[in-house]
């Protein structure tokens, strides 16, 4: 939940996407920093679910302020994701060159070694279900 976004992700695409676009495309500068702010926004809401996970563990009567701090999560991400692909993407498709799209793609290609198969992919896994099953129906 924390780790791929947050250490890897993120500061990739502000460092080599949002970065190319804001030179190749000034218009899209207020975008971009907004979306910036959402990414501080998401470590703030995942520092909640953990704060928030830490009583459930203790305290079942929490449970529901757990799922509510996963449903403002996941929401937020979705708006996020949604922004940036029907509104960041479509830009860089028609204002990055192919030296820009070939630097994008070296930083992230580390990100999908991470992610394939393996001990974190395996540990991804036990968090979802564990949070899953902490969450009440």
């Amino acid at each position: 939940l924390k780790a791929f976004p947050e250490v890897l992700h993120h500061p990739k695409e502000e460092q080599f996407l949002f970065a190319r676009l804001a030179l190749r495309h000034a218009e899209s500068a207020a975008l971009i920093a907004q979306l910036q702010d959402e990414h501080r926004e998401g470590s703030a809401q995942i520092q909640a679910v953990e704060a928030c996970l830490a009583t459930a563990r203790r305290d079942a009567a929490c449970h529901g302020e757990l799922a509510g701090a996963l449903e403002a999560f996941a929401e937020a991400q979705w708006r996020h994701l949604s922004r940036e692909e029907k509104l960041i993407l479509p830009a860089a498709r028609q204002h990055l060159d192919e030296a820009d799209w070939q630097a994008i793609a070296e930083a992230f290609r580390h990100n999908a070694e991470v992610r394939v198969g393996g001990e974190q992919d395996e540990a991804f896994k036990r968090l979802f279900v564990k949070l899953m099953n902490t969450v009440p129906a």
